[in-house]
């Protein structure tokens, strides 16, 4: 998809840049040259000038260096010839690329000139010295104009030397590599459209994104040029904590449950409107390693452990509306924490973890209307996989059981089960995300360390990869705010972890953003309105931070 729109203006006294001078030519009578389209005349001053097919004076605008223009007679000393273009309007060249010596009667190159003058003129009138040269050029190279003017002629004057008796001017190449159309001759050019603005009840909505129909198919043709920035801090969190998830449904963000220190677990959801205004839910159940995903209006936590640091796998499935009202769906399949979710179509998707003595293969599916079924089961048993959607592929990835795993398991909007190509290398307590037309699996840790490999997929699942994350780190974060998909904080093998944030555009242009306010790991992350969250985590402590970064 175009990255904007463009729209046709009148250009007027503006720089521009780029050869004006046309290339091909039509001979007129002996030395002298037009080009049809553009009605330019190129003018040889006299006879000494030939129009054979070896020294024509239309090769000195051909954009070949290799062409050569000089006298067919050798001028004795002192002699001034002139190559002359006449414009059909007029304009005001700054900047001109020239080729300009001199050779002896044995054709030698050398400065056999007193100098060679840069001129324009308007209508008819006295030529002005723009650009005057002492010395003969040894190579095609570019001169500044002292031009503050409009002219429709121009010229180039070589003057030899008076002591030398047989001298050739050579002139190889002449073109404009700057210039400006005055306001009374504008040009049409195409400018991009940054921002567009639409009437929505007499107050002006700025438009996101644009579409238009092709054979009955909606397809996008312009999206917002954005940037991101670092907007601070958003109101803590309820308690300092880490192993939360975090999703959003409507115009609100939830961080839902976690463990602490000496607090234990949290009983409260965090809600953060596209605002960024801070409220609580209370949890029946609180609990942390759970998952979380939104199908429809209603934003699923399913699973998680009720225990202090492991046990107790939970079945508890929490849904909220865009409304903020909460309420339970039909319990997951088997209790367990770990495990990763996502959505595709009609379908919000939990699948994998662990229970302290088994791992999963287990997929339970929701409906927007929170009917519980089940799909074919992943691969292999595994905890900590991840999960994104791409297209109309959800995909699970990693994770670790028998070994640290690289497959990567597919389906379809209708639950048709199939694989992708595997991981560059198998790890878990990666993250991932979808950025345009690729979701992104970025970091984790595996039999070879920590990783920051970003392995890439596109709607069709072609594999790839992008630039490698600023570190190797596991545990991070990672969600998508307008055209920028970001991966923070994560655990780097130093203590505290790693407060690094690394940002992918849609086109999969590494960057990097402020950094975190302190380093973490186990910390979540979602987006709400123009605003990236990245809530809690662990770093020297559990931590209650939520750091916002905005597309403007």
């Amino acid at each position: 998809m175009a990255k904007g729109i463009y729209v046709g203006v009148e250009k007027t006294g503006d720089i521009i840049t780029g050869n004006l001078f046309p290339t091909s030519w039509n001979e007129d009578v002996r030395g002298t040259y037009y080009s049809t389209n553009t009605g330019y005349v190129l003018t040889a001053s006299s006879a000494y000038f030939v129009s054979d097919s070896v020294y024509e004076v239309a090769y000195v605008c051909d954009g070949d260096t290799s062409g050569q223009y000089w006298s067919s007679a050798a001028p004795s000393g002192a002699t001034t010839e002139t190559i002359q273009m006449d414009l059909p309007n007029p304009i005001k060249i700054t900047k001109m690329k020239t080729y300009i010596t001199t050779i002896n009667k044995n054709q030698s190159k050398g400065s056999y000139f007193e100098k060679a003058v840069i001129k324009g003129k308007k209508n008819g009138g006295a030529w002005i010295d723009l650009y005057t040269m002492t010395a003969v050029q040894t190579s095609f190279s570019e001169i500044s104009l002292s031009n503050t003017d409009y002219y429709d002629s121009y010229q180039i004057e070589i003057t030899t030397q008076s002591n030398t008796s047989i001298v050739r001017p050579i002139v190889y190449e002449w073109q404009i590599s700057e210039y400006e159309v005055p306001l009374d001759t504008p040009i049409s050019v195409a400018r991009k459209v940054k921002k567009a603005y639409t009437g929505i009840d007499n107050v002006a909505r700025k438009i996101k994104k644009g579409y238009i129909g092709v054979s009955g198919i909606a397809r996008p043709f312009y999206a917002l040029e954005q940037k991101l920035v670092y907007y601070g801090k958003a109101t803590d969190l309820s308690m300092a904590k880490s192993n939360m998830a975090a999703t959003s449904v409507g115009k609100n963000a939830i961080f839902f449950g976690g463990k602490g220190s000496s607090s234990g677990l949290s009983g409260l959801m965090d809600t953060y409107t596209s605002s960024l205004i801070k409220g609580t839910i209370n949890i029946p159940v609180p609990r942390w390693g759970l998952a979380a995903t939104t199908v429809g209006d209603y934003a699923l936590f399913g699973g998680g452990s009720s225990g202090a640091n492991s046990g107790s796998p939970r079945t508890e499935v929490d849904a909220v509306t865009s409304s903020l009202v909460r309420s339970t769906a039909t319990a997951l399949s088997v209790g367990r924490y770990y495990l990763a979710a996502t959505t595709v179509g009609d379908y919000a998707l939990f699948g994998g973890g662990y229970d302290d003595n088994t791992r999963y293969t287990t997929v339970d599916t929701y409906t927007s209307s929170l009917v519980k079924g089940t799909a074919t089961d992943l691969s292999a048993k595994k905890e900590d996989p991840v999960a994104t959607t791409i297209g109309d592929y959800a995909l699970f990835a990693g994770g670790y059981g028998a070994s640290y795993f690289n497959t990567v398991d597919t389906y379809t909007s209708a639950l048709v089960k199939g694989t992708a190509t595997n991981l560059s290398v198998g790890r878990e307590e990666l993250a991932a995300t979808t950025v345009g037309n690729y979701a992104l699996f970025g970091g984790g840790g595996g039999s070879s360390g920590l990783s920051k490999i970003v392995d890439t997929y596109t709607k069709t699942l072609t594999k790839g990869t992008a630039t490698s994350l600023a570190s190797t780190k596991r545990s991070l974060a990672a969600t998508t705010v307008g055209d920028y998909a970001l991966f923070g904080g994560g655990y780097d093998g130093t203590s505290g972890g790693n407060a690094k944030v690394d940002t992918y555009t849609s086109l999969l242009v590494k960057g990097t953003a402020t950094d975190l306010s302190a380093k973490r790991q186990l910390l979540a992350a979602t987006t709400v309105g123009d605003y990236a969250l990245f809530g809690g985590g662990k770093g020297s402590s559990f931590s209650a931070v939520v750091n916002a970064y905005q597309v403007v």
